[in-house]
């Protein structure tokens, strides 16, 4: 029974809160401000492969990359989930720049700063990596010690033309508060 009644009461107060915040507190000379532009984010340089971005707690060197139908890790095979798609294998250097072991790029964003890879093509659109779980090599979730340099793969899945097309084709890092904070040109 009071299980009920603790549930009913949460249940109402999120109520009252929802409607207080709806409310513009009676006020019929009340003004609003019209929007703000969001602020511009300068030019972020554009790195080559080979090159380092340097980051406050992070060093990422694009290395290569490939465009491949499977990826083999010992007796287990990952294919993409179509069939007219494939994987863009992007091979990098990580180094942990801190003090403690941390993931350059985790699957759980916990705030704001922290790192997520993209792929850019056709002038704009993107594509998030993927996680392969299993697949021992993916940056995904891959700890690095302080101090120390991994070598790992961002995957993402694209369609198969991709691999032949002659388009550019970027590697975008973004914080998970949308700013773009590095980019390298893959071609």
């Amino acid at each position: 029974m009071t299980r009920k009644l603790l549930l009913l009461l949460l249940a109402l107060l999120f109520s009252l809160a929802m409607f207080a915040g709806c409310s513009n507190g009676g006020n019929a000379n009340q003004t609003t401000e019209a929007p703000t532009e969001a602020p511009t984010q300068p030019p972020v340089e554009t790195l080559a492969i080979g090159e380092t971005l340097v980051l406050e707690n992070w060093e990422l060197t694009v290395d290569d990359i490939e465009f491949l139908n499977e990826l083999r890790s010992g007796m287990m095979v990952f294919s993409p989930d179509n069939d007219d798609q494939i994987f863009a294998y992007v091979s990098v250097t990580i180094t942990n720049r801190t003090e403690e072991r941390r993931m350059m790029f985790p699957s759980v964003l916990q705030t704001p700063r922290q790192l997520i890879p993209y792929l850019r093509y056709d002038g704009g659109g993107r594509r998030r990596r993927v996680q392969v779980r299993g697949y021992g090599r993916d940056a995904t979730d891959r700890p690095t010690n302080a101090g120390s340099t991994t070598d790992a793969r961002l995957i993402f899945q694209v369609d198969a033309a991709m691999g032949t097309s002659a388009q550019p084709l970027e590697l975008e890092i973004r914080t998970n508060a949308g700013e773009t904070v590095g980019m390298f040109e893959l071609r």
